[in-house]
């Protein structure tokens, strides 16, 4: 129809156009009419900053609405659409073996070596990490996603540079390592 048409004829003129609606309806709490608007976009857009940012305002409207399993589903749906597979039932033995595998990696970035990692040049992976961010409170109350969240941000900033999430992604990272572990000189460094 003439929605397919305008998508095809003004991809990004559109999908601002729907973001800013769904941005306006979230607003104004009309939640079921945002979440078609959402769909639309999902159905259309292409790029995959456009995709996150439609992931990342369903996340903040199931937030609001305390609705945090399909806010969680929501994040864990847009990690797939960039390659990262998130377990949908972790326990305490992913925890453990995922808080192994970040030492692991984190030995490669000593605090020195952090101080000069570039800023993060992709917008989409940006507002991906800032969605994840916006969960943490929430991940708080379902105990194995903060570590698990947390752990995903610490190395995605020290693969893909540092933005505005990378400072609480190394605070939580801290306190975990610090207050739940007692590692006080790992929680520092």
């Amino acid at each position: 129809g003439s929605e397919d048409l305008s998508w095809i004829q003004h991809p990004d003129f559109c999908l601002k156009a729907y973001q800013m609606y769904a941005g306006s309806l979230y607003c104004n709490n009309d939640f079921e009419t945002m979440k078609k608007t959402l769909d639309i976009i999902f159905k259309y857009a292409a790029s995959k900053e456009g995709r996150v940012t439609a992931y990342s305002t369903l996340v903040e409207a199931y937030c609001a609405r305390d609705q945090f399993r399909e806010a969680f589903d929501t994040a864990f749906t847009a990690l797939n659409e960039f390659g990262v597979s998130f377990p949908r039932k972790p326990g305490q033995a992913t925890v453990i073996f995922e808080l192994i595998k970040t030492k692991q990696f984190m030995k490669k970035y000593p605090i020195k070596r952090l101080h000069d990692l570039p800023k993060m040049n992709d917008p989409s992976l940006e507002i991906l990490l800032k969605m994840l961010v916006r969960l943490t409170p929430h991940a708080y109350l379902e105990s194995v996603y903060l570590p698990l969240i947390t752990f995903l941000l610490v190395k995605f900033s020290c693969l893909h540079g540092v933005c505005s999430s990378t400072p609480p992604a190394f605070a939580i990272y801290g306190l975990i390592l610090a207050g739940a572990l007692g590692d006080l000189k790992g929680g520092y460094d």
